[in-house]
């Protein structure tokens, strides 16, 4: 019950983890929870990001500010789904709690702009936006040798850097996308 305790898990979760690292199992949790330490790890050694409070252990939130006025900050979570076997699946969302009108404009623009581009050069995935808020369904499957956490976070940077830079051109919107367009297919063509 105290190792429980100090770690965070119920008692159950304790005895779980404690045989799956005897017969060297790595439990779906154990799995998260490493995914979810790189992840940390390497977007929050800078301060480019700050991880925020976790409301679970399936999910991760970060924020990163956005120069612009009122100096607004922009909210990413990772939640991923226990089950995970061959196939890594969850959502990628991005937020921004505001009720200006030509911001939530502006950031629906740039969510539109991101799903175009990635559409074209991936075929596209399941995407929502309501208001301020983003989503993208994830489903990875592991290939090449490059794990799910290295590409996610190479997503969330890429993603965070074209909307500073699509907002550090908003004056001038082809240009912005243009921006956008350039950063994506740099980073993932």
């Amino acid at each position: 019950d105290i190792l429980a305790y100090k770690n965070g898990t119920s008692r159950s979760g304790m005895i779980d983890r404690i045989l799956a690292q005897h017969v060297s199992y790595v439990t779906p949790e154990m799995r998260l929870s490493q995914i979810f330490q790189h992840l940390e790890n390497q977007l929050c050694r800078n301060d480019d990001f700050q991880l925020l409070a976790q409301p679970s252990n399936t999910m991760m939130s970060l924020r990163s500010a956005l120069a612009f006025k009122y100096n607004p900050t922009v909210h990413y979570s990772v939640q991923l789904d226990r089950t995970i076997g061959d196939v890594v699946t969850g959502e990628f969302r991005a937020s921004m709690r505001t009720q200006n009108v030509s911001l939530i404009s502006a950031l629906q623009a740039f969510y539109r702009t991101w799903i175009r581009v990635e559409a074209q050069a991936t075929g596209g995935s399941e995407y929502t936006i309501d208001k301020d808020r983003f989503s993208r369904k994830i489903a990875y499957r592991e290939k090449n040798g490059t794990t799910f956490e290295e590409t996610m976070t190479s997503y969330i940077r890429v993603f965070d850097q074209a909307l500073k830079a699509y907002f550090k051109y908003i004056g001038n919107l082809e240009y912005a996308e243009k921006e956008v367009e350039r950063i994506y297919h740099e980073h993932f063509a």
